[in-house]
């Protein structure tokens, strides 16, 4: 948290006369350690939230279920409105329909930079040459299965039947994922 009391010495107060010091309260600071103060204030609080971030997103893989359906979208660095308007309709299609399964991790929801050199490894596992959606099966924390869904482009302009395409899919490797959980707990 920025130390607020601090700020009103770092003001600037036209009134007084010498130049490059400003007077606040009997304190006196030159624009040299002002700049000083405030990038160290700024270093401090841009590290804090970083970190902050970080300990949440760990939480948040750790929190996943081994086993889940995720649905990837990846697209290009440079993303066009329909791109954008693709993952924002199919996010939607997911929350709409699947908000439990969202809320418990059972399916997760990604964008993903098929361009950007650390994902160059998945783009080439899933075969990803443009944008696209592609549901992916997880087990014990082995991919299983996946299938490419392209037609989200083309059904962008039917809504009825890009949001019946998107939940058939979606459905279907969650029944696969709950009969496999159910298999496996009556064999224990």
């Amino acid at each position: 948290m920025i130390p607020w009391r601090i700020l009103p010495y770092l003001s600037i107060n036209y009134g007084r006369s010498i130049p490059g010091v400003f007077f606040h309260g009997g304190c006196a600071l030159s624009v040299g350690l002002r700049l000083v103060v405030l990038s160290v204030m700024f270093t401090f609080v841009a590290t804090a939230a970083l970190a902050q971030a970080e300990n949440a997103a760990q939480s948040a893989v750790q929190a996943l279920p081994s086993s889940r359906v995720i649905a990837a979208y990846f697209h290009r660095t440079q993303r066009c409105p329909t791109c954008l308007r693709v993952s924002q309709t199919v996010a939607k299609v997911l929350k709409d329909h699947f908000s439990p399964d969202l809320q418990s991790g059972q399916l997760q929801w990604i964008e993903v930079d098929f361009q950007a050199p650390q994902n160059a490894r998945l783009a080439k596992s899933y075969h990803i040459t443009g944008p696209q959606l592609v549901l992916i099966r997880v087990e014990n924390g082995q991919v299983v299965e996946w299938q490419p869904k392209p037609k989200v482009w083309s059904l962008l302009i039917k809504p009825e039947e890009l949001d019946r395409y998107v939940t058939t899919g979606v459905q279907a490797y969650l029944q696969k994922l709950l009969a496999r959980q159910s298999t496996n707990s009556t064999v224990r």
